[in-house]
């Protein structure tokens, strides 16, 4: 994987603004700009075209700690998929990660060190964020367990191309938000289509 830094400096007459890091992450086929706000360790996969950015933070009330996540990734599909629409592959590949959601959650609701757990889906649809158009699946989860009450809100964006069937191959953009139940906030897409707009074909 190559990174590449990309620097920019804007300026007025009354103040001066720092450098503005732009990191990108290229893989063989596409190329991404990593978040521009906070600290951001990423975990690359050339292989996979895969990469995972995580960005761990404290909040304030409750005292305690969050984390959020994005994670890109190629989702290649088969011969058989490539006589479906678009729609029929984001729908699928949306009600799997569902139902392994789902399955996941339940194991945890049995396990020992979590005593509850909601799993509920807010929002299924179409969107378009820049110039893309994205099939989308909005959720949270729910779970106490000896930590406390926490909360993960999360977005799965599904990019699939006009072209698919010729590469193969649609793309996933997931962000999640955890963190101890009592801050008052809504999910903040900001950096997710930050990272989505930024994709692009090589």
């Amino acid at each position: 994987m190559l990174l590449t830094f990309i620097f920019s400096c804007a300026s007025t007459e009354q103040t001066k603004k720092e450098p503005i890091e732009v990191q990108k992450v290229n893989f063989k086929t596409y190329q991404i700009s990593v978040p521009f706000s906070g600290k951001w360790e990423s975990e690359a996969k050339e292989v996979e075209e895969s990469v995972k950015f995580k960005n761990n933070y404290t909040t304030v009330f409750p005292l305690g700690s969050g984390q959020k996540l994005i994670y890109v990734f190629k989702i290649p599909i088969s011969k058989e998929a490539q006589s479906m629409s678009e729609e029929m592959l984001a729908t699928g590949f949306r009600d799997q990660e569902w139902k392994i959601l789902v399955e996941q959650f339940k194991k945890k609701i049995r396990g020992p060190l979590s005593t509850h757990t909601d799993v509920y889906i807010l929002n299924y649809d179409a969107t378009t964020v820049g110039n893309k158009k994205l099939y989308y699946m909005q959720y949270e989860i729910s779970f106490i367990d000896t930590g406390g009450h926490h909360l993960q809100q999360a977005i799965l964006y599904l990019y699939v191309p006009e072209d698919f069937k010729d590469r193969q191959a649609f793309y996933g953009f997931l962000y999640t938000d955890l963190y101890k139940l009592g801050n008052l906030k809504k999910i903040d897409l900001e950096q997710i289509h930050w990272v989505i707009n930024s994709f692009q074909f090589k």
